[in-house]
């Protein structure tokens, strides 16, 4: 397979290898394609998004709790299983 990169691409990729973190422009951009495989067999966390934006509007509202004091809870209510 051949692939034709442009100009600014190839140039960024061999400021790259010249600065020692790739041993070459293949090692490069195997290295850009095994990222690409992570970030597509990575979980959907879209399910998440809801639950995050109701914590920023919490916490906007002035009802978070410093996490100073959520470990010491997490801990005292360890402590109690425990026993």
């Amino acid at each position: 397979m051949t692939v034709t990169l442009t100009p600014a691409d190839h140039a960024w990729l061999a400021r790259q290898v010249a600065a020692g973190r790739f041993h070459s422009v293949e090692a490069a951009l195997s290295a850009a394609i095994a990222e690409l495989k992570a970030r597509d067999s990575a979980p959907d966390l879209a399910w998440a998004k809801p639950l995050v934006d109701e914590s920023r509007a919490a916490i906007a509202l002035g009802e978070g709790v410093p996490l100073d004091d959520a470990f010491k809870h997490w801990d005292a209510t360890l402590a109690r299983l425990r026993r």
